[in-house]
């Protein structure tokens, strides 16, 4: 085969099964230190700031039973990733992306891409599968294993015995077999940020790349007792300008709520700004986007039951041309409440609760 490879090709970054099926409590128990997600939007984030290729990956599960079967709320893929302004998005139902659609070995073939960085879920399934393949395939992989996660799981029945690894033992097994067989280069999300072309502390020392695609986003998140259904009513409630928190934005609609309508967000002490609804999924996301200057602002609320319990999470990502510069600063300060502004909310649902004259929305 003809070596296709272009001198300034860099690498690209394979963001596998990130999806809001992964948190269904079904799954078992995961890692005791989860730090996927987090990880693997820092590196979507540095990857997109840098100009390199984002390719994003969803398991399009057959089984009728699994959270991640097209139709299903948890088939999604993380609202972290919604801006992530990805090169290209591969379907798969098996558990090597190289199998997806499109074709991932064609697209890299036609960019002379032959290094890869491999994240996501789940690490001993999916992201294991696909690296052994990338490297019998010839690819330089990397495997950032702090940017993935799996779960416990259950092996065969042999001599009366069921052999069981934890979550963390099969992360360790993975890392292990990967780069002790040569398939892959196991390191940390740091070493790939670190060693990232663009990054300030390169070792290279690369000329800066554009940033017309950079990324800043941050999550909060919370769970609490108080019934999905009663917090859905509650956040609906605030977005129809029924409720104002303590501190927190009001909000006008336009209109009812709903795909491509327009809402008036008045911060406190602050001018009106005009949002557009991008998801209203009940009672499980909602999600905004303002747009001002050079910069677009998106807003997501996730809402899930995790061991009987609801979980709320909160999502801003700022993308946009100035996103590389202003975001870092700008980000911070409008996140600085995400936590009051989670536990008022969650208070005010508890209130509508106990309070059987509160009409709940729907």
């Amino acid at each position: 085969m003809e070596n296709t490879t272009r001198p300034d090709a860099g690498p690209a970054l394979i963001v596998i099964d990130l999806q809001d099926g992964f948190e269904d409590p079904a799954w078992g128990h995961t890692n005791s230190d989860n730090t996927c997600r987090d990880n693997c939007l820092a590196l979507v984030a540095a990857f997109r700031a840098s100009g390199l290729p984002i390719v994003l990956v969803r398991h399009d599960s057959p089984k009728p039973w699994s959270p991640l079967r097209p139709g299903q709320p948890g088939n999604r893929l993380d609202p972290g990733l919604a801006s992530a302004d990805a090169d290209l998005v591969i379907s798969k139902t098996v558990n090597s992306v190289f199998y997806g659609q499109p074709d991932l070995a064609a697209w890299l073939q036609d960019r002379g891409v032959r290094d890869l960085v491999l994240c996501g879920i789940q690490t001993n399934m999916c992201v294991e599968t696909t690296a052994r393949m990338a490297g019998n395939l010839g690819y330089a992989v990397t495997l950032p294993i702090d940017a993935t996660r799996t779960f416990d799981l259950a092996g065969p029945t042999i001599g009366g015995r069921t052999w069981r690894l934890s979550a963390d033992e099969l992360l360790t097994a993975t890392a292990v077999s990967l780069h002790g067989g040569g398939f892959a280069t196991v390191v940390t999300t740091g070493d790939v940020l670190r060693d990232l072309p663009g990054s300030p502390q390169s070792r290279t020392q690369p000329q800066p790349q554009p940033k017309e695609k950079a990324m800043w986003t941050t999550t909060h998140s919370d769970t609490t007792s108080v019934p999905l259904d009663t917090i859905w009513a509650t956040l609906i409630a605030i977005h129809r300008g029924e409720l104002t928190l303590p501190g927190g934005d009001a909000f006008t609609p336009h209109g009812p709520l709903a795909v491509g309508a327009h809402v008036d967000v008045t911060p406190a002490g602050q001018d009106t700004m005009t949002s557009t609804i991008t998801v209203f999924e009940p009672p499980h996301r909602y999600a905004d986007r303002t747009v001002f200057g050079g910069l677009v602002l998106d807003f997501a609320h996730d809402l899930s039951t995790q061991d009987g319990q609801t979980r709320l999470r909160h999502t801003l990502t700022i993308t946009g041309e100035d996103a590389g510069t202003v975001g870092p600063e700008l980000g911070p300060q409008i996140s600085a409440d995400f936590a009051d502004q989670m536990t008022a909310l969650i208070l005010a649902a508890g209130q509508r609760l106990a309070d059987p004259d509160v009409q709940h929305a729907s």
